[in-house]
């Protein structure tokens, strides 16, 4: 089991679980791998394995996997740095459900369009219009209800929203509505995804 954070000085910190009975963390390491502000931190499952996965994307338009088996005290090991998109600027990422056969991590850009990687890869497979309610999409979260209702949840600078899976650019597969008055600032989903939080204030 793995804690992962990051701060403003654009690192990733993180711990391991030392024993599975007592609650103690090992500290395994640091390190700054972009240089500009991290929009996203992610942790995931090896495709067909239990191998864990650490992902990190920054406003510099680099993804940043972390090498989490391979990584030992003091010495947190980078497995791959790609650079996701040329011009715009990527805002947030999410795991996309297993509803085909390709395994795709989804990022949202500041020129409102959803893209869809490769998870192995790393490679741009689809490029999709995204929600143009005001602003463009700040955060990103996957929701799963049943399975066979997948959705996308998202916030804006003052809007909240959620758009049905699988993506095909329809702009009627998204709704939204007014959050806090004083602006969106982050979002996450409960475990069952039958709730969503959001908090205010820019």
């Amino acid at each position: 089991m793995f804690l992962a954070a990051t701060d403003i000085q654009f690192t990733t910190t993180v711990f391991r679980r030392t024993t599975n009975t007592a609650k103690k963390w090992g500290y395994i390491g640091r390190y700054r791998a972009h240089y500009k502000p991290i929009v996203k931190l992610l942790f995931g499952v090896a495709l067909d394995s239990n191998v864990p996965r650490l992902l990190t994307l920054g406003e510099d338009r680099n993804l940043v996997e972390y090498d989490l088996v391979n990584s030992t005290e003091d010495n947190l090991v980078i497995l791959s740095t790609e650079k996701m998109e040329q011009s715009a600027v990527p805002v947030s990422c999410a795991w996309y459900p297993p509803i085909q056969k390709e395994h795709f991590l989804l990022i949202a850009n500041t020129e409102y369009k959803y893209k869809l990687y490769n998870a192995t890869t790393k490679r741009c497979r689809k490029t999709l219009l995204g929600p143009t309610h005001g602003s463009y999409i700040r955060k990103l979260v996957n929701i799963s209800y049943e399975e066979d209702r997948h959705y996308v949840g998202f916030i804006t600078d003052h809007k909240l929203g959620m758009t049905a899976l699988p993506l095909d650019g329809n702009p009627h597969n998204s709704t939204a509505l007014l959050g806090h008055c004083d602006g969106n600032n982050n979002m996450v989903v409960s475990h069952d995804s039958k709730f969503i939080f959001t908090v205010g204030g820019m």
